[in-house]
């Protein structure tokens, strides 16, 4: 499969997942900070209490499901620290690319972006070693949700299949291709590199 340049937009898109999910956390982050510090009480000691949790850009994945994964509850007391844990134990569950969570009066708005599911996942330059070899050293698979961090530890273990072949220049770009309904290929661009002798 020749991808032209479109590697390198996947390259880019993959690179962008990375930095928006970092530059969230550190927007909600100054958002609680900024929220404490202009009532003038700590961000310990402020509270909330939320009569409804509203759960929006969720397709895969239920409400009940975000609720559980964040650890909150409606009509229970949560400080901003809270909110914050809440937060975080959504951008680490390693199903969203984006998590917005956003105070509202009464209510709390809890927005996502879920990452997409994975289509086809495919090899490109190996020669040296077979498709079924290097499917078995990834965690990556088809119909399951896509994680770049995930990804880019399947392209170290094939890095080490190659250098445990000698071919301890190998290098292994994963490579996304969006398609329609939050699907992507994974694709796992190979360099071989030479074999080295000891």
């Amino acid at each position: 499969m020749n991808l032209g340049g479109g590697c390198s937009a996947a390259a880019q898109a993959l690179r962008a997942i990375k930095y928006a999910s970092q530059s969230l956390a550190l927007a909600f982050f100054i958002v609680l900070s900024t929220l404490s510090l202009t009532s003038g009480v700590s961000a310990q000691t402020q509270g909330f209490n939320f009569d409804q949790i509203v759960v929006e850009g969720n397709i895969r994945i239920g409400r009940a499901a975000i609720l559980n994964q964040a650890g909150i509850e409606t009509n229970t007391d949560l400080s901003a620290g809270a909110l914050n844990d809440a937060f975080q134990n959504l951008q680490n569950s390693g199903l969203f690319e984006t998590v917005e969570i956003t105070p509202q009066g009464r209510s709390l708005l809890i927005t996502v972006v879920e990452y997409p599911t994975i289509n086809r996942i495919s090899f490109e330059g190996n020669r040296r070693i077979d498709d079924d070899a290097l499917g078995a050293v990834i965690q990556s698979a088809e119909r399951r949700v896509f994680n770049p961090t995930v990804a880019e530890r399947d392209a170290a273990n094939i890095a080490e299949a190659y250098a445990n072949a000698g071919r301890i220049a190998a290098r292994i770009n994963p490579q996304i291709i969006r398609r329609r309904d939050n699907r992507v290929d994974l694709i796992f661009e190979i360099f071989e590199g030479d074999v080295v002798e000891i």
